[in-house]
């Protein structure tokens, strides 16, 4: 059987000498349940704004035929997306990493 540590990228190689070092903890750590969640701090907020994007259009549409409700619907659609950037960005503005926020 081929050496593991031979065809290992330096990110396989940390993961197999955890796993040799302690491998109880590797047991109990899940990465794939953080990289879900990951992916749904980015889907979420990104679902959320286009929602907010088509509130807005809608109610751009709806000023020709009802003035007021129409501007009150563009402004839901306006604050659905402002406050989904505001939440989206104060969750990710400690997020450094050298490959990108997005993949923190």
């Amino acid at each position: 059987m081929a050496d593991p540590w031979v065809s290992a990228t330096p990110a396989k190689q940390i993961a197999l000498a955890l796993e040799r070092d302690d491998p109880q903890y590797v047991a109990t750590a899940n990465l794939d349940h953080l990289r879900q969640q990951r992916l749904r701090s980015l889907i979420i907020p990104a679902l959320a704004f286009l929602l907010g994007t088509v509130v807005l259009i809608a109610g751009l549409v709806t000023t020709h035929a009802q003035l007021v409700a129409g501007v009150l619907i563009s402004l839901t659609g306006a604050l659905v997306m402002t406050m989904t950037a505001i939440r989206f960005l104060r969750r990710h503005a400690g997020a450094t990493s050298s490959t990108g926020w997005w993949l923190v």
